[in-house]
C-alpha cells in the first residue's frame, strides 16, 4: 500500500490529483473569461440599443411611440365615425339612374320623349317624364317610395325605375327600337 500522504481521491497519486485540480481550475478560469467577455458584449449592445439615434433613452422612445399610437387610434375612431355618417348619408343620395327614350306619338319625329328615374339607396326618389309632341311638350314628375309610386306608372317609367334599381355598372340608358 502507498503512503496515505501521497494519495488523493482514492487511488490517484497526489501529483496527478493536483494536475487534475489545476486543469479544472484553468478550465473554470477560461469559462469565466469567456462568460465575462460575453457579458461585457451584451452590456455594450444593451446600452447601444437603449440609446436612440437622437440620444433619447428607450423608455422615451416607447412613450413617444405609445402617444403616436394613441393619436392614430383616436384618428381611426374619428375616421370610422365619419365613414358611418357618410354611409348613412349615401343611402339618402341618388345612386340609381335610369333613362328610357321613346317616341310618344307616331309621326312626330324621333325618340324625343323620355322617362328618367332617380333613386336613392332605399329606392326612394322621382321619375320624370317628358312627352314631346308637335304642338306641345309636357313634363310629369311622380314621387317614388320603395320603387313604387302612388301614381300610375307607364311602361317606360317602370322600365326607367327598373334600370335605376340595377346594381352599378349595368346599362341605365335605353333608346326605343
Amino acid at each position: 500500500m502507498s503512503d496515505p500522504g501521497t494519495v488523493l481521491f482514492g487511488n490517484l497519486p497526489l501529483d496527478a490529483a493536483l494536475l487534475v485540480i489545476m486543469l479544472l481550475l484553468a478550465a473554470a478560469l477560461v469559462l469565466f473569461a469567456l462568460t465575462y467577455r460575453r457579458l461585457v458584449e451584451t452590456h455594450r449592445l444593451y446600452r447601444r440599443l437603449y440609446q436612440s439615434a437622437a440620444g433619447h433613452d428607450l423608455d422615451g422612445l416607447f412613450k413617444a411611440i405609445e402617444e403616436r399610437l394613441s393619436r392614430v387610434d383616436h384618428d381611426l375612431e374619428a375616421l370610422q365615425a365619419w365613414r358611418r355618417e357618410v354611409s348613412a348619408q349615401m343611402e339618402r343620395c341618388y345612386q340609381g339612374l335610369g333613362v328610357v327614350r321613346f317616341n310618344a306619338f307616331e309621326g312626330v319625329g324621333s325618340d324625343l320623349s323620355f322617362s328618367v328615374a332617380l333613386l336613392d339607396g332605399q329606392k326612394n326618389g322621382v321619375v320624370l317624364t317628358s312627352l314631346f309632341g308637335r304642338d306641345a311638350s309636357r313634363i310629369y314628375a311622380k314621387p317614388l317610395l320603395g320603387g313604387e309610386s302612388s301614381y300610375q306608372l307607364t311602361a317606360e317609367e317602370k322600365e326607367a325605375v327598373q334600370m335605376a334599381s340595377q346594381p352599378r355598372g349595368k346599362k341605365s340608358i335605353r333608346q326605343a327600337r
